[in-house]
């Protein structure tokens, strides 16, 4: 539950009697204006972690403010507002904490278009570890592919969230995974509806993946799963696979079948030493969540 019914006078209050909160993350807060974030910024000037995610009232005024967060700001969640900010106040902004963000979250910001990758994430960050882009609808394939086809600062992401952005596909997921794929441990492209077979496939190289969102990739099959978890044989070699996978989400992926498994084990054996001897087995399994045939009707 958000803070409802926390008044603004409160809030800045707070603020004055904590002046070295380092972190202050709040989700759904409408009473939270434009005067408490002035009164954060000015009493507390260290803080490392923002989140305003849902906050109704955030604007263009409050990324002004959020500029003046200088001394390592880390962490930045701005997602979900009720209405975008622009893309001019977006790209001032970036351009004045970039140094130190590390984390950035900005979905449902619908007035963001491929500028802000190219003029804003690439140009200035070069720090960046996770970044969530979930609806952002102007934003394209090419437009994408150009941003991590030439991010040549920012060193591979370990996290990336673009799901809901109905025209990603093929381009911008070769050039995402040619970028992160060394380091990448989450990957969300939920709803990439056109996304290519052989391009799934590259998702193989992503060996230090954790966690998988490919709901309604509509390319996405038995094969292409079994390359994930098993990797593919080449000339006799095993290539690839991603056997630090925790969880795939496949919810829309109707071309899984009954052969697909609902979880994954990767079996190790080792000796424990107890009193009784006896071998003790260890295994690791990952879930596979959402194929169709496995729903109990």
């Amino acid at each position: 539950m958000g803070p409802f019914l926390v008044h603004s006078n409160a809030w800045q209050e707070f603020f004055k009697r904590h002046p070295k909160l380092e972190g202050f993350l709040i989700t759904q807060s409408p009473r939270f204006d434009l005067a408490c974030l002035e009164t954060l910024v000015r009493q507390c000037p260290g803080i490392k972690e923002l989140r305003l995610r849902e906050v109704g009232k955030l604007n263009d005024a409050f990324l002004s403010e959020i500029e003046r967060l200088e001394q390592g700001l880390w962490y930045l969640d701005l997602s979900e507002p009720s209405e975008s900010c622009s893309e001019s106040a977006m790209l001032k902004m970036i351009a004045a904490v970039s140094k130190t963000v590390t984390h950035l979250s900005l979905s449902n910001h619908d007035l963001l278009t491929d500028e802000f990758l190219i003029e804003g994430l690439q140009t200035h960050m070069k720090h960046l570890e996770s970044l969530t882009l979930s609806y952002v609808p102007e934003l394209t394939d090419a437009g994408v592919a150009d941003l991590f086809g030439a991010w040549k600062g920012n060193p591979p992401l370990t996290s990336l969230d673009m799901s809901r952005n109905e025209v990603l596909g093929s381009a911008a997921l070769k050039a995402i995974l040619k970028h992160s794929a060394s380091r990448l441990e989450q990957l969300n492209i939920n709803g990439w509806k056109e996304v290519g077979e052989g391009e799934l496939k590259l998702i193989g190289r992503a060996k230090e993946l954790k966690k998988l969102d490919v709901g309604w990739c509509r390319a996405v099959d038995d094969l292409v799963l079994s390359g994930w978890l098993e990797g593919e044989t080449v000339k006799g070699v095993v290539k690839g696979g991603c056997r630090r996978l925790e969880e795939v989400k496949v919810w829309g992926c109707n071309k899984l079948t009954a052969v697909c498994p609902r979880r994954v084990f990767f079996f190790s054996y080792f000796w424990s030493y107890y009193i009784t001897y006896k071998t003790v087995l260890s295994q690791k399994g990952v879930s596979i969540l959402g194929v169709e045939s496995h729903t109990v009707t």
